[in-house]
């Protein structure tokens, strides 16, 4: 059985969710009949476009699914317009492929979006703090900051994070995201928390590689959300931006602050019930 198959003959009840991760910050969650991708980037693009002499790009594990392949998808999360998180030969073939898809995205990933093939109504724009509801999801917009917070030409943020309750069931997915002075305003209780975990340090700012929480904060995170599982992303894929694979559990072990978690190998499956 491949991957795709897997994921659609995997039967779970209202009370849980399926969750695939996909590789960098890629999510899959399959939840009462619905399916949610969070960054998809299934390419080598940034191995191909991003690369220099200081910089050396190489993914360590191949895409585990093929873009085209995710017909059934119904919605996608888009944090911001960087090439892993929108990326755009993962958006082309994917919305090829597919026609029904609706895509949450802040108002500057507009030009990829289009450029990918994505029409525009099909997308939905998403403003730090300002709830949007549409079929049986409710979603909320969180601010985040890429180290900082960035603003466009009309005061939106940027990046975002995003709470995405189906029913009774809540995901909160960080995008590239640190700690800033007024994010527990917009932090809401969640059971599922994904959340990059791979730090920030000034050699990778001077490089242009913009972090996002350490471990340490993840899990300060994931406590204030009194969320009933952490899954730690953004560790793995690029040696150049990375952490090592027990980072969260040594942490964990280190502040004896502890949270269920699960630490993912590409492609593969998790059930959450809540």
């Amino acid at each position: 059985m491949n991957l795709k198959e897997q994921i659609l003959n995997t039967n779970i009840t209202d009370d849980q969710a399926a969750i695939w991760y996909l590789g960098q910050e890629s999510m899959l969650i399959k939840c009462k009949g619905k399916y949610i991708l969070f960054d998809p980037y299934l390419s080598d693009y940034v191995d191909r476009v991003c690369s220099s002499e200081e910089i050396v790009w190489a993914r360590r594990y191949p895409v585990p699914i093929d873009p085209s392949e995710l017909e059934f998808v119904d919605y996608v999360f888009l944090s911001h317009d960087h090439e892993d998180h929108c990326d755009p030969d993962t958006l082309t073939p994917f919305a090829k492929a597919n026609k029904k898809a609706k895509y949450f995205c802040p108002p500057n990933a507009k030009g990829t979006l289009n450029r990918c093939g994505i029409d525009d109504k099909n997308i939905i724009f998403c403003y730090g703090g300002k709830e949007v509801t549409l079929d049986d999801i409710k979603v909320l917009p969180v601010p985040a900051a890429h180290e900082e917070l960035h603003y466009d030409a009309d005061g939106n943020f940027m990046e975002l994070g995003y709470t995405v309750s189906v029913g009774d069931i809540s995901f909160f997915h960080s995008g590239d995201m640190c700690p800033y002075d007024t994010i527990d305003e917009y932090i809401t209780d969640c059971n599922v928390a994904m959340i990059a975990i791979n730090g920030r340090d000034e050699y990778r700012l001077a490089h242009g590689i913009e972090g996002n929480f350490d471990a340490s904060e993840a899990l300060e995170m994931a406590h204030k959300m009194h969320a009933d599982i952490l899954i730690p992303m953004h560790f793995d894929l690029y040696d150049v931006n990375s952490v090592p694979m027990g980072e969260l559990a040594n942490v964990m072990e280190n502040e004896k602050a502890f949270i269920p978690n699960h630490v993912f190998m590409p492609g593969e499956r998790y059930i959450y019930m809540r």
